[in-house]
């Protein structure tokens, strides 16, 4: 995303759980050379796990409009064992922002599941 001189990369960082197999948080570095190179706004994450989005957020798609930063982006709504393995079900929400930093998020769900056994696994099919 680029606005003015500056170049915005949302990105997800991954790490390992202890009570479920993986976390997932979104990030931003922001580039002021054109893109040659980035510099991350803070060490923590941007869209970290909070009571609305308790198990991950990730994959961000940003578009700015008439001044309003609109993001796209998936979160983790539970996790379950289902025969030994763990499953991870996820919607993806919507979240605003005035400056691609600080950003509102209600819950407001974009896409929803499909059916009650929809889900993304981990491990067999």
């Amino acid at each position: 995303m680029t606005c003015g001189n500056k170049k915005y990369l949302y990105y997800s960082g991954w790490t390992r759980g202890v009570t479920v197999p993986f976390y997932c948080d979104t990030g931003l570095a922001v580039s002021i050379d054109g893109g040659a190179t980035f510099e991350r706004t803070s060490r923590a994450p941007l869209l970290a796990r909070t009571d609305v989005d308790p198990y991950l957020t990730g994959s961000p798609f940003i578009l700015v409009e008439q001044g309003t930063w609109r993001m796209w982006y998936t979160t983790g709504v539970r996790w379950d064992l289902v025969d030994g393995v763990p499953k991870h079900y996820y919607h993806i929400r919507y979240a605003e922002s005035r400056d691609g930093i600080h950003w509102d998020r209600d819950g407001r769900v974009c896409i929803d599941f499909a059916s009650t056994d929809e889900l993304r696994s981990l491990g067999r099919a």
